[in-house]
């Protein structure tokens, strides 16, 4: 009974407070040696002045509708570098599952959805 309230929303009331940028929220896993990236955090960075030989990891399945990004932050010494395997890659190429990290600033960005991974972009790495 009454008059009704008028419960009318904008778009803009809606994002008012949203920041322009996304932001990732989290500590960034820190890859030192041979260790499987984690699907926990958003970003992984892989310092490889620390590696002592060639690494590797494999990426597991993450959730869907994840974004996964990957850094270089160090430069690996001695030609080491860090090969990640991805267990589910949404590649066209059968044969292709691999990405080679082996110089400093090389990044990428994935992400998951129906069951696999995909790449979204790509600085410098190696696809293999």
């Amino acid at each position: 009974s009454g008059t009704p309230v008028n419960k009318k929303i904008s778009v803009a009331n809606i994002f008012n407070n949203i920041p322009t940028y996304l932001g990732l929220d989290g500590t960034a896993q820190s890859i030192t040696g041979s260790t499987a990236p984690s699907v926990t955090t958003s970003i992984t960075l892989l310092d490889g002045a620390s590696f002592s030989s060639n690494a590797t990891g494999t990426l597991a399945d993450g959730t869907n509708g994840q974004i996964k990004i990957f850094v270089m932050t160090t430069a690996p010494t001695s030609s080491r570098k860090y090969t990640m395997t991805v267990t589910s890659w949404g590649s066209t190429a059968s044969n292709t599952n691999q990405v080679v990290f082996d110089a400093l600033g090389e990044a990428v960005v994935c992400i998951f959805t129906n069951n696999k991974w995909y790449l979204v972009s790509n600085f410098n790495a190696t696809i293999a």
